[in-house]
């Protein structure tokens, strides 16, 4: 079970920091041409992992009165990410479909847009907190 958990873990972190360059590291001023080919082609593979981190992730992040300020802040930005994932994954899917028209659509990019780089924020602190709880955790 520790070999799947580390796996997931890295998958995790190598897809989040894969969607966090192709949206952040691109030229011009939205995501155009190969920069938009090689971001969408990550999404997959990134909304896959974040489901798995959340699945293996969900039980160790509940909240207690015993936490420790790395612990919490870990669970905190967890959730965060969380409830990030939801707006950022169904806006851009619904933006695939013509339901919302094409002012709907601008709308549902901006949205995905910032919760995004909202959800980049958060699961990145999440990461550095868990390595630095675990840090912790095994120099005690």
């Amino acid at each position: 079970m520790r070999t799947v958990r580390v796996a997931v873990n890295t998958i995790g972190l190598v897809t989040l920091l894969l969607m966090v360059y192709t949206s952040f590291f691109h030229p011009g001023d939205s995501l155009t041409g190969n920069s938009l080919i090689r971001h969408v082609s990550v999404s997959p593979a990134f909304a896959l992992a974040a489901v798995a981190v959340v699945l293996f992730w969900a039980h160790r992040n509940r909240f207690s009165r015993e936490d420790r300020w790395l612990v919490l802040a870990r669970n905190l930005f967890f959730w965060i990410a969380v409830a990030l994932a939801i707006p950022t994954f169904v806006s851009i899917l619904a933006a695939m479909f013509p339901v919302a028209g094409t002012e709907g659509q601008y709308h549902l990019a901006a949205i995905h847009r910032v919760c995004g780089q909202l959800l980049a924020w958060a699961s990145l602190l999440f990461a550095g907190f868990a390595l630095a709880a675990g840090w912790t955790r095994s120099q005690e």
